[in-house]
C-alpha cells in the first residue's frame, strides 16, 4: 500500500470507524518496538511515557509537548500481545465507543509488516482523525526507513493536504 493511499472511513450515525493500513519495510519486532517503546515513539510521534504491559499507562504529549500537533494522550493499555496487538484507551474521559486506538501487526515476511491502525471517532471529527492518523503512520514509516514512505512535507501543509483528500473522498 502506498503512502498516498487513503485509509478507510466507515459507518454512519454518531461515530465512524477510521482504519489506516500500511505495509512497512521492517521486521515485525522492529515495528513493535517503534509503537510500544517510549524512546522509539518519542522519535517519530510524541514524547511521553509508556508502561509497556497490559494495564500500563500511556501518556504522550506530556509536559506541554504537542502530540503530533494534536492534544495530549492519556490512556491505559488494554491489550498488549507482543508483537501483534497494542490497544489502548485514547483519553480516559472519552466515551467508550471512541476511546480505543488499536495497532494490529501481521508479519508478511521477515522484512515486511502490515500495520492496521483503527480508531472510532465522532462523525464530526472523522476527516481530521483520518488525516491525523494517516500522517502519524507516514511518520512511523519514515522512522523505520521505509522507502515507500513518500515525501514528508511540512507538518501543517501535509495535514491540510490530507484533510482535503479525505474530504474529497468522503463527498
Amino acid at each position: 500500500m502506498e503512502t498516498n493511499e487513503l485509509g478507510t472511513i466507515s459507518g454512519h450515525g454518531k461515530f465512524r470507524r477510521v482504519e489506516v493500513k500500511r505495509s512497512l519495510s521492517a521486521p515485525i519486532w522492529k515495528v513493535w518496538d517503534a509503537i510500544s517503546n517510549e524512546e522509539a515513539v518519542s522519535q517519530w510521534w510524541a514524547k511521553g511515557a509508556i508502561d509497556a504491559r497490559e494495564g500500563g499507562a500511556v501518556k504522550l504529549g506530556a509536559d506541554g509537548e504537542n502530540c503530533d500537533e494534536g492534544f495530549p494522550l492519556e490512556g491505559t493499555i488494554k491489550v498488549f500481545q507482543a508483537p501483534h496487538i497494542l490497544e489502548y484507551t485514547w483519553n480516559e474521559g472519552y466515551e467508550p465507543a471512541m476511546g480505543i486506538v488499536r495497532f494490529d501487526l501481521v508479519e508478511l515476511d521477515e522484512n515486511r509488516t502490515q500495520l492496521t491502525l483503527v480508531q472510532i471517532v465522532p462523525s464530526n471529527d472523522v476527516i481530521q482523525a483520518a488525516a491525523g492518523w494517516h500522517q502519524i503512520v507516514e511518520h512511523l514509516g519514515a522512522f523505520l526507513g521505509d522507502p515507500e514512505k513518500g515525501e514528508i512535507l511540512e507538518e501543517n501543509d501535509r495535514y491540510r493536504e490530507l484533510c482535503s483528500l479525505y474530504e474529497n473522498a468522503s463527498a
